[in-house]
């Protein structure tokens, strides 16, 4: 289960509406914050690593910066559904907030559904790269083809079978503040190649 730390809601699909100007797309929602998800199968994803064989170990652990494609519970719906997200266009695009569609697949694996988990912190999320991604830790989840953040927000609200849920879309919600790089970098915290505005 995966939970959104700004809405304190779950993400859920919702396999009983279809989205617009997609293959074969189903729709995917947030629900609103302490709202019970309901049927436990909609909230329930596994992690699948892209490649058998990848710069990281080979073992059974789910790593960070490791191309990963997060798949529906194959008990919900009769082919494999997998979470992607394709490039905003003006004819496709989340239908309330206009931001960067997000949607469950039922076509063959592609590019589109590969995501890679990012540290929350941008000052050590460089050398966090490789290290195994712990139950529980906050985490940020990054489109790999349009190096945009998984995201969510309680102002655009969706209206299903379910009740009231919170739209969800690629976009990077970064601080508008000063991030102060050029003192990180004189002091030996950082090096120009991190990023270190939080995302």
């Amino acid at each position: 289960m995966i939970q959104n730390a700004k809405t304190q809601g779950w993400l859920v699909m919702d396999i009983g509406e279809r989205v617009a100007n997609v293959q074969e797309g189903y729709a995917i929602t947030s629900t609103s914050a302490g709202q019970n998800p309901g049927p436990m199968t909609r909230s329930v994803f596994q992690l699948n690593k892209c490649d058998g064989v990848d710069m990281f170990q080979c073992d059974q652990y789910v790593r960070y910066g490791q191309k990963l494609r997060l798949q529906a519970n194959s008990h919900l719906f009769r082919k494999v559904l997998q979470l992607n997200s394709c490039t905003q266009t003006p004819t496709v695009s989340a239908a309330l907030s206009m931001k960067q569609l997000c949607f469950m697949n039922a076509t063959r694996p592609n590019s589109d559904g590969q995501w890679v988990i990012d540290h929350v912190d941008p000052n050590v999320r460089f050398e966090m790269q490789g290290e195994i991604v712990k139950a529980g830790d906050p985490v940020l989840i990054r489109h790999i083809p349009t190096c945009v953040y998984l995201a969510s927000d309680d102002h655009w609200k969706v209206k299903n079978d379910f009740g009231s849920e919170n739209e969800v879309h690629c976009w990077n919600h970064s601080s508008m503040n000063k991030s102060q790089n050029l003192c990180l970098e004189k002091e030996g915290r950082v090096t120009v190649d991190v990023p270190t505005k939080y995302q």
